[in-house]
């Protein structure tokens, strides 16, 4: 199995929890796993931008700054390939 595969089917694996959760199990239960699993990807050192990403504790970035963002990102990859 490809990274791309092992990436989709743990992260496929990871929201289904989590809708199962939201459709009447314990979402705060879900939380803590969840930041158990991620703390221990972190401690890795594999992962340094999730890391960053994780422990930055600023506010989010509104609505049309992060569509103006991933839309840059996408052209950006689009022209690249294109190349």
């Amino acid at each position: 199995m490809g990274v791309d595969a092992r990436i989709h089917h743990h992260w496929g694996s990871v929201f289904a929890e989590f809708e199962r959760n939201a459709a009447g199990g314990s979402a705060t239960q879900w939380q803590a796993d969840l930041i158990t699993y991620l703390t221990g990807v972190i401690a890795t050192g594999r992962y340094p931008h999730l890391a960053s990403a994780l422990a930055t504790s600023a506010a989010p970035a509104d609505a049309d700054t992060l569509f103006a963002r991933s839309l840059d990102r996408v052209i950006t990859l689009i022209l690249m390939l294109r190349e």
